[in-house]
């Protein structure tokens, strides 16, 4: 898979990361339930957060492993 279609998935997934924070932000301090309701979805927020955290490591050490393979040419 190359960079570009790895960056543009990466940009995704922190859109749907973005989004799903402020929905769960939204029905706590708008919605009609008490705050401890939400902790499945404030768990699922952070999961995905540390999910997309992983997907960016990994990524960054593609980056630099390509970056040194393109300097020993």
């Amino acid at each position: 898979m190359g960079l570009e279609f790895k960056l543009e998935e990466m940009a995704h997934e922190a859109a749907v990361l973005r989004s799903t924070t402020l929905a769960v932000y939204e029905a706590i301090y708008n919605g009609g339930a008490d705050y401890e309701e939400f902790d499945d979805a404030l768990n699922a927020v952070f999961c995905m957060a540390h999910e997309h955290m992983e997907h960016m490591k990994s990524l960054s050490d593609e980056v630099h492993a390509f970056r040194k393979e393109a300097g020993n040419k």
